[in-house]
C-alpha cells in the first residue's frame, strides 16, 4: 500500500512534452489523462529489505547488470546493491 499524504507531489509538465525530438511541435497522446506522480525516498531499512528479498526478483538484467538496450531502467535492487 502507498500512503500518499506526506509524499512529495510531482505533477506532469504543463504542457506535456513528447519524449522524442521527432515529435516536436506535436501534441502528446493521452495528455488529458496525465496524473500526478509522488516522490519517495529510501533509507537503510528499505535497502536491507530490498537486499534480503533479492531471491524474489525477476531476472530482467543482462550484460553483468549493464542493462538490456536503450529502454533499460535499473531496478531499485541494482541501486542499493
Amino acid at each position: 500500500s502507498i500512503v500518499f499524504p506526506g509524499l512529495e507531489p510531482q505533477p506532469s509538465e504543463e504542457p506535456p512534452l513528447p519524449f522524442s525530438f521527432l515529435n516536436e511541435g506535436e501534441s502528446v497522446a493521452q495528455a488529458a489523462n496525465l496524473i500526478t506522480c509522488h516522490k519517495t525516498y529510501t533509507n537503510a531499512e528499505t535497502h536491507r529489505i530490498v537486499v534480503d528479498s533479492k531471491h524474489t526478483l525477476p531476472a530482467y538484467e543482462s550484460g553483468d547488470g549493464k542493462g538490456a538496450g536503450p529502454r533499460y531502467c535499473p531496478s531499485l535492487f541494482s541501486k542499493v546493491e
